[in-house]
């Protein structure tokens, strides 16, 4: 029987019935402070928690293991249940599981305690649940889900049968080319929302990350994977990244800011117009990056460590690719368009305007 609301929460590993298959130590990375260009701010306490997340000297990587759940239930692609309805606390990351199960879809505990979910054959590859809320987007993609692969492939999985969220469909071109690199073959389950799959044996990846708190040296192995599959290419050392017009947080003034990069001597590129081998081989070969925030900036992680990135206008205090630079041994600088200020969607999804000066100051390099 699934409980009525509030789902009980449990750590991974307390799961009744549960199995670690495979596991990975706690480690750890050093944090360097990024170099700060028009920092400013109007709200104190902003300030102040944005500065001290930057004093930090290391990060703490917990462990991470592939579990073995059976008869668990998972809940459009990516939430998972045991078999006594009990929410796994970490694959409602992002979330929680009264949200998820009270709020989204108030009628879901009495479909799933009355036995609606789909149950998948119990023969054939191992079934597979490695995606997260927000996995529609390239960076929580890149960062968060696909180097969980890396444990199935560490631990010998060879075929698999992978859940994926109809929300990451977009990106099937990028989760083929991780699982082609890392040497396993999937058959891809397609999971929309609403759905609910109730699987014999499921094999679980627990997180790897934090989101805009901290990553793992995982994903650098997958970067390994990634690079190696991608064909060599002698492309510009220094790029800088522009996004779709159409896009949110489109550059108002991009063009402009075109200009200004290509005269510094920087290449022009847009990732989403490129397929990923492409954009692994040409961040790969980068030395410097620099471009405004946005998912644009993830593959920085593939570059060699003592090169650079420079992001312009986050003023949303999203860590999440200066902790990719901490990770990776990367130079960080942090370029502020406006002062920073509390995270909103409003504040997050607005269009962008850079100043053309701060731009040229800031690929000049020299005047900083």
């Amino acid at each position: 029987m699934i409980p009525a609301s509030p789902i009980p929460l449990a750590r991974y590993a307390a799961v009744p019935g549960a199995q670690m298959l495979h596991i990975q130590p706690a480690a750890r990375y050093a944090s360097a402070p990024p170099s700060l260009v028009g920092f400013r701010y109007d709200h104190a306490d902003t300030a102040r928690a944005f500065l001290r997340v930057l004093s930090r000297a290391e990060v703490e990587v917990p462990a991470e293991a592939v579990m073995l759940y059976p008869d668990a239930v998972v809940l459009d692609g990516r939430f998972v249940l045991s078999r006594e309805g009990v929410g796994v606390e970490e694959s409602f990351a992002g979330t929680t599981a009264y949200e998820v199960m009270s709020v989204r879809h108030p009628d879901r505990v009495a479909r799933l305690a009355a036995g609606e979910a789909t149950r998948l054959p119990a023969g054939g590859p191992p079934v597979v649940a490695i995606f997260k809320e927000h996995c529609q987007t390239f960076g929580h993609v890149v960062g968060e889900a696909l180097p969980r692969l890396v444990h199935l492939a560490e631990m010998g999985l060879r075929e698999i049968r992978l859940l994926v969220p109809d929300i990451a469909a977009p990106l099937r071109p990028v989760i083929d080319y991780a699982l082609a690199a890392l040497g396993i073959r999937a058959v891809v389950i397609p999971c929309p929302d609403g759905s609910a799959f109730r699987v014999a044996a499921l094999h679980w990846v627990s997180p790897v990350s934090r989101y805009n708190q901290r990553l793992s040296p995982t994903l650098l192995r997958l970067m390994d994977k990634l690079r190696a599959a991608a064909a060599p290419a002698d492309g510009p050392r220094r790029i800088f990244v522009t996004r779709p017009a159409d896009i949110r947080r489109r550059l108002v003034n991009a063009a402009e800011l075109e200009g200004i990069a290509t005269a510094a001597g920087f290449t022009v590129v847009e990732p989403s117009l490129m397929d990923i081998g492409h954009q692994v081989a040409l961040f790969a070969g980068a030395e410097w990056v620099a471009g405004p925030w946005g998912s644009g900036l993830t593959l920085s992680a593939a570059m060699a460590p003592g090169g650079r990135v420079t992001m312009i206008g986050s003023e949303v205090c999203d860590f999440f690719f200066w902790d990719i630079a901490c990770l990776a041994g990367l130079r960080f600088d942090w370029a502020f368009a406006a002062p920073i200020a509390p995270f909103s969607v409003e504040l997050q999804d607005r269009p962008l305007a850079i100043d053309p000066t701060l731009l040229a100051r800031l690929l000049d390099g020299r005047s900083w």
